[in-house]
């Protein structure tokens, strides 16, 4: 039998921003901040690199395999960014590099060369790399491990009970449209570990309710563990506050560009009045973002989505689920 030897010196030495976080938790407000910053990339989505992350956390993968995989592919999705390959121009996409804050500069490096330059190039601009996941805690670790990589983690978190609506009308989607690239094991997507059998037996409102107590509960988890790479940025507090907690993200991320800063704050909608003052955009109405109103005042309106996490859930789910709510409100508070 031979031995393996999975290890790769050469490599670009760099940070990596990861932005992770359930979905709708706020990630696309928190990327667009994040791209104001002149010392990170345009923000950047990479479906194999969360796959490969997954397989590596479920065993599938070995680790250290893995990780070379892994630094592969943050080496290429920065050498493709420095000259212009692999650039999504798609306008309506959250993701697409027509909306980041430097696209001209970034358009222009189709037209330069590749090669030994553009190493050079990379190793002297020293950008920290920005990537988004979704709900891939496992991605920090894997990162940090990796040699000549460094990591700053921001991981967005928001009250479970804003979270329902988003996650059932999203549910149905995983093993059934070939458009939704969630891992799944047989009809439970990967992220279900300690509540199987349950989640297989549940309507769509519990296993949502479910994949937000199992996802929700890890996030918890690793904030109270302290970890000194990370930012903990939970929606409530930010949209009502972000100075504070913008002051927070400058001391990880240097040369804040303060024009483009007070843009995204305007196109945001920060500071905000009332926590559902959310920028409308057509692709959150596929998730039931209508239920989220500015009508009531904020403890009214929490009591209307407290009420609703009852409707049509077991009393063995409903519990869970204000295990956890009491468990956020301890760590973040109430807003109102």
């Amino acid at each position: 039998m031979s031995n393996s030897n999975w290890r790769r010196e050469a490599t670009f030495n760099s940070n990596v921003v990861l932005l992770d976080g359930l979905t709708g938790t706020g990630k696309t407000m928190i990327m667009k901040l994040l791209d104001t910053y002149d010392s990170v990339t345009p923000p950047k989505f990479n479906y194999q690199f969360e796959q490969i992350l997954i397989g590596i956390d479920i065993e599938g993968i070995k680790k250290d395999l893995g990780l070379q995989i892994i630094q592969l592919l943050l080496d290429q999705m920065k050498y493709d960014l420095a000259i212009g390959r692999e650039i999504n121009l798609r306008p309506r996409d959250l993701s697409s590099m027509l909306s980041s804050q430097k696209r001209f500069a970034y358009l222009f490096n189709m037209m330069r060369n590749d090669g030994n330059s553009v190493k050079d190039r990379i190793q002297t601009e020293n950008q920290d790399l920005l990537l988004v996941s979704h709900q891939i805690l496992a991605a920090a670790k894997v990162i940090s491990s990796i040699p000549g990589k460094s990591l700053a983690h921001v991981l967005c978190v928001r009250h479970p009970y804003f979270l329902v609506s988003h996650w059932e009308s999203y549910i149905p989607m995983h093993g059934n449209s070939p458009t939704d690239f969630t891992l799944i094991n047989g009809t439970v997507p990967w992220f279900i570990k300690e509540f199987k059998a349950l989640y297989v037996d549940s309507n769509a409102k519990e296993k949502a309710m479910i994949s937000i107590i199992e996802l929700l509960n890890k996030s918890l988890d690793y904030i109270e563990e302290d970890p000194t790479n990370l930012t903990v940025i939970d929606f409530e507090n930010f949209v009502l506050h972000p100075f504070v907690y913008l002051e927070r993200l400058s001391s990880i991320l240097s040369n804040t560009n303060q024009h483009r800063l007070s843009k995204v704050l305007r196109e945001q909608k920060l500071p905000r009045k009332h926590i559902n003052d959310t920028v409308v955009r057509s692709i959150y109405q596929r998730y039931a973002s209508d239920q989220l109103t500015t009508k009531n005042q904020h403890e009214e309106d929490y009591i209307i989505m407290r009420d609703r996490t009852r409707e049509h859930v077991s009393s063995e789910i409903h519990y869970m689920f204000e295990c956890l709510a009491r468990r956020y409100e301890s760590k973040f508070g109430l807003w109102f």
